[in-house]
């Protein structure tokens, strides 16, 4: 019953009301690869509609670096996140919190690209305590100060995933490249707090 003693499905007052839905939570084991090897262009496949990306219609902007790129939602699926066409785009990773509204927005982008070039992120490790990041949506700004920058394992989903009360961002990339393995050995996480909104 609802608060006016309305039955709600699943109330067992009206039968064949009862509603069941069924969940599959994914969770990932590990942090994105946000880079390609060095050394050769990667030829990328068309991308499959069940990795398609979403549209945010919000830009990632970092100053201190010279970026600003559009941000794009990416879907989780039992191997976690495949942010391999971000291209030029940021990506909100899906089971973090939606960018600007309370909790951690987790945002990764490629350090390396298959054009065998530096990534959007590949300065992102300069940022330092006080930096800024804005996020600009439906005509407003939100202006983030970076607050940490760390490496973590690329085991470390916990590290970029901390639940918070307030409105963070955590922005991912690899770093560390391995030329013998073609692997990235860390991810950078650089966290930032919300600061001001106008």
């Amino acid at each position: 019953m609802d608060l006016n003693l309305i039955a709600l499905a699943g109330d067992g007052v009206t039968a064949g009301t009862d509603l069941v839905t069924t969940f599959n939570i994914a969770e990932a084991t590990s942090l994105p690869t946000t880079g390609f090897r060095h050394g050769r262009i990667t030829s990328l496949p068309e991308q499959p509609a069940a990795k398609a990306y979403t549209e945010t219609a919000m830009t990632l902007e970092i100053p201190k670096i010279g970026v600003s790129m559009p941000i794009v939602g990416v879907p989780q699926s039992e191997n976690g996140w495949d942010v391999t066409w971000l291209g030029n785009s940021a990506g909100y990773l899906a089971g973090s919190a939606f960018p600007t509204w309370a909790g951690n927005t987790v945002i990764t982008a490629h350090v390396w690209d298959a054009y065998n070039q530096p990534g959007i992120f590949s300065e992102l490790k300069t940022l330092k305590y006080g930096d800024q990041v804005q996020i600009q949506a439906w005509g407003m700004t939100y202006t983030y100060e970076v607050r940490e920058s760390k490496l973590v394992t690329v085991k470390n989903v916990g590290a970029a995933f901390q639940s918070e009360e307030y409105d963070w961002l955590t922005l991912v990339t690899c770093e560390f490249y391995n030329p013998f393995t073609g692997d990235y050995l860390f991810r950078r996480n650089v966290r930032a707090v919300l600061v001001d909104v106008r």
